[in-house]
């Protein structure tokens, strides 16, 4: 019973990290950066003919997506840094942010959940890159905090500017000061001393040193995240990085052939709406079955959630972190010519390009033969159709739902 609560609360920490970062990944930040996107199944303008014969599909092995961030020379952490967490923490977070800039306050609840959620596993240092030609307030703000923090209540007077910027980021910059030292009062401050702090610029220099690190990386916006010494360029895929590196030891390579094409496969997806059966097609699709097999005999796929639901078209799933980013470390290319996506329940592989598949899957709702030809199909749901189907009546865009839990995949060869 207490491993089942673990594993529930883990997979409700996930889903409300996946619902912060969908957010924070269309969230503008206080300057303009693009945002990546992924490949995954979509709908063609006009349908392709499917191959008469598959091609013989290859598998080699593929980095982690953080592997692909750019390295950043980030200065030492010191004593003077203000840290959250252990400093053996596997995780080092650091953050360049500005207390008067929206995009900031809006990441606040994220960071706070990852704190929650990687408990003694994470570090985050705040650092100020205060950006004083778009933020009249930004450098006192900065300031201010440090004079907290100077009284042992950095943390408290950090949270306050972000969920009460609203009071005083758009005050007449001469009516700040008070505003501030009425928040000092607050957290039961000595007031004249933090407002001596202010009035002298104490903390200036502190403030200007960590801004001129950040322009020296390069930094061109706030909020900006290193994470183990890598730019993140947009704080919604923090969840999925920060699960890849402390999920290291459960990538794989390429596994060698464990399915025999000759035999029969079937795969149960065990969900709080009741079993899904699929039979699989090694003789079709080989190596995308095999593919399939080994991570779900790995517990791959085990408490995944659907992270992308088209309403009576398709659903997607197959990443432990719940974005469509993370791979187990090898991809394979496709084999297009043995079915086809005619009729519902067709299941089919996906990777970063529709002519690869690197274990996330895909369940089509309806006919969707614009699909062939550009994914593979490694088998077909004969029971339980109906659950998924009415997945998107219950759905109504809400992401929490138990019926959108893969729970386990057993694999059956007969």
């Amino acid at each position: 019973m207490v491993q089942y609560i673990y594993l529930t609360m883990e997979v409700w920490m996930r889903r409300c990290l996946i619902l912060l970062a969908a957010g924070i990944l269309i969230l503008a930040a206080c300057s303009g950066r693009a945002t990546p996107t992924s490949n995954v199944p979509t709908v063609a303008p006009s349908p392709t003919p499917v191959p008469t014969a598959a091609p013989v599909a290859t598998c080699q092995a593929v980095p982690p997506f953080f592997d692909s961030l750019h390295p950043v020379n980030v200065p030492p952490i010191t004593g003077a840094d203000w840290a959250r967490g252990p400093a053996d923490a596997p995780i080092t977070l650091v953050e360049y942010s500005d207390f008067q800039c929206p995009a900031c306050a809006g990441t606040e609840p994220l960071v706070q959940l990852l704190l929650e959620a990687y408990g003694d596993r994470i570090r985050l240092i705040y650092r100020h890159f205060p950006l004083t030609s778009i933020h009249d307030k930004a450098q006192i703000a900065a300031e201010a905090a440090e004079a907290a923090g100077a009284q042992g209540k950095f943390w408290e007077m950090h949270t306050l500017l972000f969920e009460r910027q609203q009071e005083w980021a758009y005050l007449p910059a001469d009516q700040a000061p008070q505003a501030l030292a009425n928040f000092a009062r607050e957290l039961g401050l000595d007031v004249d001393r933090f407002t001596r702090d202010l009035e002298e610029h104490t903390f200036q220099p502190k403030v200007m040193k960590q801004y001129q690190d950040a322009v020296a990386m390069g930094l061109t916006g706030t909020p900006s995240f290193i994470l183990n010494g890598r730019l993140v360029s947009n704080q919604g895929f923090l969840p999925t990085l920060i699960d890849e590196i402390l999920a290291r030891s459960t990538r794989y390579d390429p596994p060698t052939m464990q399915v025999d094409p000759a035999r029969r496969y079937t795969a149960t997806v065990r969900t709080p709406g009741g079993d899904i059966g699929i039979d699989l097609y090694p003789d079709r699709a080989p190596v995308a079955v095999n593919t399939f097999v080994f991570l779900a005999r790995q517990g791959w796929y085990d408490h995944n959630s659907i992270f992308r639901l088209d309403a009576s078209l398709v659903l997607q799933s197959g990443d432990p972190t719940g974005f469509a980013f993370r791979n187990p470390g090898f991809q394979c290319s496709a084999e297009v010519g043995g079915l086809s996506f005619e009729e519902p329940g067709v299941v089919g592989l996906f990777g970063p390009s529709p002519n690869s598949s690197n274990g996330k899957f895909f369940i089509t709702l309806a006919p969707l033969p614009d699909l062939n030809g550009r994914y593979t199909a490694v088998g077909k749901v004969v029971r339980g159709l109906d659950i998924l189907q009415r997945i998107p009546e219950q759905a109504s865009g809400e992401i929490l739902l138990p019926s959108l839990e893969i729970e386990h995949i057993r694999i059956e060869e007969q």
